[in-house]
């Protein structure tokens, strides 16, 4: 089955639940036997309930080896661009580490710039909204689209090097007390979330970054400097140890261009949820309507 995701095609033996088409594959899925990788176990944790999970990531050369103890193991290999899946458990889990983890990896390795936030795109271009994990991505993002915003993703935003974002799967996950709070509907997940399917959206270069500060403090939006632009986004950019050393350069090379040619500001919420959506709605059309 091929896929299109994330202005790529994938090709997969496993059933993504992504939009189907696409022509010749970028990224190919295959079902393999992979070992697990050495080293000491580290732990994730998920879900609502806040459930720890155990996993392993070994890189070595050109290809990086993943296992979770809920799901299996699989590798990506960057010079063959494929992504080889061991499945020891629901393949429901495992299509999760691979449409975020596997994904970001062989993007990465393809000389994409993937950003662990999400993106919203308006009439004058894309903004990337961006911030570690519980900061209020998929909140400002699906705030933003009852503000006319078409949303590309909510957590991960995928970047070809002319810094246009393309759209990922055509749905965001929240919390139920946040979709409740924004008026919106979906179904629930086994994470004990909300996933509200997307409409869809067009690719779109993109105009600013905003990355979101912790809140409580008081809302204030600052444009950065290249420089500490290009610092923050490489703290927040995802964990850098999943890359192969290419694509670790590539990615430095990449988060420094953008850092030079884009507008880049941090910004503080309001807190509450309804409060926090109201306010990005009147910041983000001002960051890309010039």
């Amino acid at each position: 089955m091929r896929y299109r995701c994330y202005g790529a095609t994938i090709s997969s033996e496993v059933p993504l639940g992504l939009q189907q088409g696409g022509d010749e594959p970028d990224v190919e899925v295959r079902r393999r036997s992979v070992a697990e990788p050495p080293g000491p176990a580290r732990t994730l944790r998920l879900g609502t309930d806040g459930r720890l999970v155990r996993w392993k990531v070994n890189v070595a050369a050109a290809t990086a080896t993943f296992w979770f103890e809920d799901a299996g193991t699989f590798r990506v290999l960057s010079d063959e661009r494929a992504i080889d899946v061991d499945q020891r458990g629901p393949e429901q889990q495992m299509v999760r580490y691979l449409l975020v983890t596997g994904l970001s990896a062989a993007f990465s390795a393809m000389g994409r710039l993937v950003l662990h936030g999400g993106a919203v795109v308006g009439p004058h271009g894309a903004v990337a909204v961006c911030g570690p994990s519980g900061r209020g991505k998929s909140t400002t993002v699906l705030g933003l689209s009852r503000a006319g915003f078409g949303v590309l993703h909510d957590d991960l935003t995928v970047l070809t090097p002319d810094f246009t974002a393309h759209p990922g799967p055509r749905h965001a996950s929240v919390a139920p007390a946040t979709a409740m709070c924004l008026g919106v509907q979906g179904t629930a997940d086994d994470d004990g979330k909300v996933a509200v399917a997307l409409p869809d959206a067009p690719p779109s270069r993109l105009g600013a970054v905003l990355m979101l500060d912790a809140r409580g403090r008081e809302p204030a939006l600052r444009r950065l400097s290249p420089r500490d632009a290009a610092v923050r986004l490489g703290k927040e950019a995802g964990l850098w140890f999943l890359l192969t050393s290419a694509a670790r350069r590539t990615r430095f090379d990449l988060l420094t261009r953008l850092a030079e040619e884009l507008p880049c500001y941090s910004w503080s919420a309001p807190m509450g949820i309804e409060q926090a959506a109201a306010a990005a709605a009147g910041i983000v059309p001002e960051l890309v309507s010039v």
